[in-house]
């Protein structure tokens, strides 16, 4: 595994930083804080699609699969998942 790319960033008064990561067949994306993973996901792509992507488009996958978590963490989607989780929890019927 090499890292490519460190981007940090900063959100609601947190710093994050954004690990794009060579592994042997892909590349890996995720979003760390205080150097744990921020959230449960992460984004890849495989080496022969990544080339395709630069030869399509002129600019690495690795670049879009960047904006994508980032924008998962400023939208706080895992907030949401997780309210969305505990609503269909109080909305099943209890057992007597």
């Amino acid at each position: 595994m090499s890292v490519l790319e460190l981007i940090p960033f900063a959100f609601d008064e947190q710093n994050y930083e954004v690990r794009v990561e060579r592994l042997a067949s892909e590349i890996k994306v995720r979003v760390y804080v205080a150097g744990k993973p921020a959230n449960p996901w992460s984004y890849s792509v495989d080496l022969s699609v990544a080339d395709d992507f630069a030869l399509e488009y002129g600019e690495p996958a690795w670049k879009h699969l960047v904006e994508v978590a980032m924008h998962d963490v400023v939208s706080r989607k895992l907030d949401k998942l997780l309210a969305n989780l505990k609503e269909e929890q109080n909305q099943q019927p209890k057992n007597p």
